[in-house]
Parts: C-alpha cells; sequence; structure tokens
C-alpha cells in the first residue's frame, strides 16, 4: 500500500491573507507635497513656553490600524487515519469547493501531523479520485482551535463509517512513560474488557466495558514489552492476546486501535513521526 498526502491549504491561506490586507485597510491618499500651513489659535494645545504640543489624549504608540481585540490567526497539528477495512483509499477535503487535502489513503494508513489554521472546516471524505459531493462522511463546522493537537480516523464498514476525534495532549506525562490514547474501532466485537499482561505480577483490568466508537488514554511505562488482552465475554479471561513489543520512547502520545478485518482483530500504534506500529496479530 502506499500513501501520498498533499498539503493544498493554499486556498485557505489565501483566504486568510485577503483578510489579513482587509483588516489593514484601503490606504488611498497621496502625498501632494502641501506645505506646512501657519498655525491659528484653537489648532493646537500651546505649553507656558509658546510650542504647540500633539494632543495630550493621544497615545503615539497606538496603531489606529490595529484592532486590540483581534487575536491573531492560531493554527494546529492534524492528521487522519484509515480504519475502515471495506472502504477503498479515500481522499480528505477540507474545503468541499476546493481540492483535496489528503490524497490516496489506503487502510490502514495514517498521515503524519500537519498543519492546518484554526477555524472551521467542512470536512469531506470520498473514494480516491471522487469529488466532495461523492462524500462517504459528511460533517459540516468541524472546528479546528488553536495550538491543539488530533488524530482523526475514519473507522468501521463502509455502511455505517464514522469519525473518531482522538485530542493528543502531551502536557504533564510522567517521567519515564508514554501516554497512549486507545481507541476501540473493531467494528463487530462490541463492548470489551482490556487487560495488561506483564505490567505486575498479575494481569490487571486498565479498561472495563470498552465500547465501540470510544477511546481511553492510558499512561504506560515506556520501554517496556509487555501484552494486551482483550476479553470479549466479561468472564476475566482475555480472549486475543497482542504482544506490545517495548521500543516506544518516553513522553510521547500514540494512538492505539483495535481493529477488525477479514483476517481477525488486531492493534495498530501510529506515533508522532507519521509511522505506524502494526498490524500487531493476536497470538
Amino acid at each position: 500500500m502506499t500513501l501520498r498526502t498533499e498539503l493544498r491549504l493554499s486556498s485557505l491561506c489565501s483566504l486568510a491573507l485577503v483578510c489579513s490586507l482587509t483588516a489593514c485597510g484601503d490606504d488611498s491618499s497621496e502625498d501632494t507635497g502641501a506645505t506646512a500651513t501657519p498655525t491659528t489659535a484653537g489648532d493646537t494645545e500651546a505649553d507656558p513656553t509658546g510650542a504647540a504640543t500633539d494632543d495630550p489624549t493621544e497615545d503615539p504608540t497606538e496603531d489606529p490600524t490595529e484592532d486590540p481585540t483581534e487575536d491573531p490567526q492560531g493554527e494546529s497539528e492534524l492528521r487522519v487515519i484509515h480504519l475502515s477495512p471495506d472502504a477503498p483509499g479515500v481522499d480528505v477535503f477540507l474545503d468541499p469547493a476546493g481540492s483535496p487535502a489528503i490524497t490516496n489513503l489506503e487502510f490502514p494508513d495514517g498521515t503524519p501531523f500537519v498543519t492546518v489554521p484554526q477555524g472551521s472546516y467542512d470536512v469531506r471524505v470520498s473514494a480516491t479520485g471522487r469529488s466532495a459531493d461523492e462524500a462517504v462522511i459528511a460533517v459540516d463546522g468541524f472546528e479546528v482551535p488553536a495550538d491543539g493537537k488530533f488524530s482523526v480516523a475514519a473507522y468501521g464498514e463502509l455502511d455505517n463509517i464514522a469519525l473518531m476525534v482522538i485530542p493528543e495532549d502531551d502536557a504533564g506525562i510522567p517521567d519515564g512513560q508514554l501516554r497512549a490514547y486507545v481507541g476501540h474501532a473493531a467494528d463487530g466485537v462490541g463492548t470489551v474488557d482490556v487487560w495488561a499482561i506483564g505490567l505486575a505480577d498479575d494481569p490487571i483490568e486498565v479498561v472495563p466495558n470498552f465500547a465501540y466508537g470510544t477511546f481511553e488514554a492510558l499512561e504506560i511505562p515506556a520501554q517496556t514489552a509487555f501484552a494486551v488482552g482483550l476479553d470479549a465475554d466479561s468472564d476475566g479471561e482475555p480472549d486475543f492476546v497482542f504482544d506490545i513489543p517495548g521500543v516506544l520512547p518516553a513522553g510521547i502520545t500514540v494512538s492505539l486501535f483495535a481493529v477488525l478485518d477479514g483476517d481477525g482483530p488486531f492493534l495498530i500504534a501510529y506515533l508522532p513521526d507519521g509511522s505506524a506500529a502494526g498490524p500487531i496479530r493476536p497470538n
């Protein structure tokens, strides 16, 4: 499978530039070479020495074209992950009237993080080469805040495909640990209990009643090999066990998903640099 990511946000950047120029105003005055006009009483305020002074209420450092209530536009980091096993490669539009921002994203690939200006977007996900009007996912008013970091996963069978948005907050991760955002994207598996095996003497139930289409944040030791168990029938015994290699560094966030395809369940982790670890099949 190949992945080709095209960042075509030029139309959005152009719009931002036009708005910036409009905010600055249209200065149509010309320098006519006019000479100084003699000052008459009442034109300026004089000090006791007779010298003309500026208006004491005017701040000489204030820019009259600057709106003090207007904050500069922020931006967020965003990546898209394809976890719909029976869906073809997809194109992702951030503007239905424009070109796709991401093209030919195939299952189960993910893009690197890309920078997206703060704002509201009408997102469309279409089969590769199809128009935004033929989207299988349409989300209007998708808000991208300033200074955020998000993984957006399209998951589920094509007939009921949906989006899972995970805010990857990396603040306050304890020393020697990483933060895993664990998403349940295994369509057809239902609610499961998630167990960690090998991090303690006995298995630890870390996420009970983990529902399909949801995610949980877990902090786990870095550089530590262990196993993840999924208990699909709540009998206290994992039905599927996945060995996790101890190669992930401390201080990072990872999006880890449980997925089901034609070969059965698997886990796959998406790392900050855009690479993926997996698919990891059960023992």
